[in-house]
């Protein structure tokens, strides 16, 4: 698991364990020339000063959350950051563990995504297809508490047929719906 060792005040890399050079792409020497700063997307800068600070003030095990880091072919991937604190060369450093955990995040992601499509088609089957269905039951009993004559009859066959209908339109709205690829 990539494991790095960075000063506190400077954020300099101070050293990196094979792991990191094979996870991040760059090479031990290009980590340290870096800062943690060079790994970060502009966006989260603000982010990465707020939780050193806050590192700073846990002299031991620090469990910092969830960050976006960019490896050297600029892939950007999400990793979960404990760090401790130690003394390293005379200085006031780190130790940091980054966990990948890009993929889970995506199939947390994916979950979210298949749990509201089945939300919508259960919405689609309670609501949606009641209206039909209500009306083919109403015919069946009209027609089984009534004597209704060969108009009436005909004229209930047809409001079953486009009841019928509606409902398998519906059917097919949610088979589609079930098919659709996740966003």
């Amino acid at each position: 698991m990539p494991k790095f060792v960075f000063d506190i005040e400077t954020l300099a890399y101070l050293d990196v364990n094979q792991a990191a050079v094979d996870h991040y792409g760059y090479t031990r020497e290009e980590f340290l020339s870096m800062t943690l700063r060079e790994i970060r997307p502009e966006s989260e800068l603000v982010l990465l000063q707020k939780v050193i600070e806050n590192a700073g003030r846990s002299t031991y095990h620090y469990q910092a959350g969830t960050f976006t880091h960019r490896k050297k072919n600029g892939e950007l991937i999400n990793v979960e950051i404990t760090s401790s604190a130690l003394e390293y060369s005379g200085r006031q450093a780190r130790i940091a563990l980054a966990q990948d955990v890009t993929d889970r995040l995506r199939h947390l992601q994916a979950i979210k995504d298949q749990n509201e499509k089945l939300r919508e088609i259960s919405w689609m089957q309670s609501h949606i297809i009641r209206a039909p269905l209500t009306r083919i039951m109403g015919l069946i009993d009209l027609v089984n508490t009534t004597s209704p004559d060969l108009d009436e009859t005909k004229q209930i066959l047809e409001f079953l047929r486009v009841s019928a209908h509606e409902l398998d339109q519906v059917i097919r709205d949610i088979t589609d719906k079930a098919n659709q690829p996740n966003s």
